[in-house]
């Protein structure tokens, strides 16, 4: 039966003349360094590693653009470029005729930290967070009052002076505190992870679905099959989270 599955994929990629052209993927000039070395002669990262393993799975042919970020989006739009991978997680502010693919990297999961013995309680809680358009549409159906603050080190002062019960933010962010706090700030253990974002997907044209659903297909085997894991292991280490 396999053969008859890649005799359909082929007769399929076949009839679709856009998929047999060359997808360009558009990335940013300024990106975390730890994902990628940003050399346009060069470039390489998890991103690129997916992207190109993700092409060949496909039988697509893919060559990748690097642009500035207030160009990325409008190129998308123009046709400049047939997709984006650039540590977008999925959202609606990016504008309208942008469609996803299922997320290919988890989200960071959100924690709480506070003082020592701090107990979570939605009644008169007042909550610290940085500035982050995810948090404060989570924050309206929280329960608890949210207050805004533009550093960390202004939230983590107003948790230590008991203006607030704790700071909600992302855990690889929060970490580096609590860990140089000497036991002053904990984990509040009984509000546990929050996982408020989506993740890391692949954006595409919203009228572009052959395309989109031909790397979905690929993330989602690629998900299952482990591969994923391992290569998110390999830029991201082993605490990174996992399918």
């Amino acid at each position: 039966m396999k053969h008859i599955s890649v005799l359909a994929a082929a007769f399929s990629l076949a009839a679709l003349p856009g998929l047999a052209d060359t997808v360009t993927i558009g990335t940013v000039e300024a990106y975390d360094a730890g994902s990628y070395t940003i050399d346009p002669a060069a470039l390489q990262g998890f991103e690129k590693a997916l992207g190109d393993e993700l092409c060949q799975r496909a039988g697509l042919t893919c060559e990748w653009k690097v642009l500035p970020s207030d160009r990325l989006w409008v190129a998308l739009a123009a046709g400049g470029i047939d997709a984006v991978m650039a540590g977008v997680p999925i959202s609606k502010d990016v504008g309208e005729g942008v469609d996803w693919t299922m997320p290919y990297l988890r989200p960071d999961p959100f924690v709480h930290i506070g003082l020592p013995g701090t107990q979570w309680q939605v009644e008169g809680a007042v909550v610290a967070h940085l500035p982050d358009p995810a948090v404060t549409a989570y924050a309206g159906a929280s329960g608890a009052t949210f207050t805004e603050y533009a550093t960390i080190e202004d939230a983590l002062t107003a948790v230590r002076d008991g203006q607030v019960l704790s700071l909600f933010g992302e855990r690889e962010a929060l970490t580096p505190a609590v860990e140089a706090s000497g036991g002053g700030l904990v984990v509040v253990a009984d509000k546990g992870e929050i996982n408020i974002k989506q993740g890391v997907a692949m954006a595409l044209r919203a009228d572009d679905t052959d395309r989109r659903f031909a790397f979905e297909d690929q993330i989602f085997e690629m998900s299952k099959d482990g591969s994923l894991n391992a290569l998110t292991e390999t830029w991201f280490g082993v605490d990174a989270a996992r399918w």
